[in-house]
């Protein structure tokens, strides 16, 4: 119920905002990558690769035409920040139990700044999503799966770095238990 909340508050922000200048640069280097260096050997964007190339198959699937390409490159992280949410309250209730997973898909679904963040093309909340799924994975003792989804966080923007230890002090708990 809080994840169609936190959808049905993020998607009427579609088109309500024109794009920055770094929105812009992302939807050119993710055109750049779908049509001609996909490994990005000749062009080297600051940004690792991982939300480019979800830019890329959105503008693949929805098109990248003017009239499409902005919706299309905010409804990744639209997408992103909606499936955050019901990994925050899975963790949520590994932790701390049925109330704590209500308290947090709640407080997720209905942050301001979540929401008005979330129709971005922006790379945040793709890593959100991916160092809170490594996070979660951590705390159920699915190692591998928790280190395969950190390096995708490290892979969508540096600062993925940060959840190395959110994600070591919950596999670290994990053997506690």
């Amino acid at each position: 119920l809080f994840t169609l909340l936190g959808f049905a508050l993020r998607l009427p922000l579609l088109h309500r905002f024109p794009l920055r200048e770094d929105e812009a640069i992302y939807g050119y280097w993710a055109l750049h990558g779908w049509l001609v260096d996909p490994l990005f050997l000749q062009v080297w964007p600051d940004k690792p690769p991982v939300f480019l190339w979800l830019l890329g198959l959105a503008f693949h699937l929805f098109g990248h035409a003017p009239v499409t390409a902005d919706a299309a490159a905010r409804f990744v992280n639209i997408v992103a920040g909606t499936l955050t949410l019901p990994v925050l309250a899975v963790t949520a209730r590994r932790w701390w139990g049925d109330a704590a997973a209500i308290v947090a898909a709640l407080l997720a679904a209905l942050n301001p700044f979540a929401i008005s963040f979330g129709p971005t093309a922006f790379t945040d909340p793709v890593l959100v999503a991916a160092g809170s799924l490594a996070l979660a994975l951590a705390a159920r003792r699915r190692f591998f799966w928790a280190g395969l989804w950190l390096g995708m966080a490290i892979m969508t923007k540096q600062q993925g770095i940060l959840f190395i230890p959110l994600v070591v002090g919950a596999w670290a708990a994990g053997f506690r238990e």
